[in-house]
């Protein structure tokens, strides 16, 4: 698999309809770190679920060989 490098610099804006619909819940300081807690929550865990499908993809393309040992599923 190819790895592609990402930078931040490359991040799309996001939707209009999705900062107006997260804004209109903002009202305090505290309501903005709860949901910017919460997105960094959810890209976290997309982040961690990318890796580990990667490493499950590339287990089973190299037939699952741990420590020097094959295990065939």
């Amino acid at each position: 698999m190819a790895t592609i490098n990402k930078s931040i610099k490359d991040l799309p804006q996001l939707p209009v309809e999705l900062v107006e619909q997260l804004a209109s819940f903002v009202k305090t300081e505290q309501d903005l770190s709860l949901i910017t807690n919460q997105l960094m929550k959810q890209v976290v865990e997309r982040a961690l679920q990318a890796e580990l499908s990667h490493h499950l993809e590339v287990d089973s393309a190299t037939g699952n060989i741990k420590n020097g040992v094959r295990h065939d599923l």
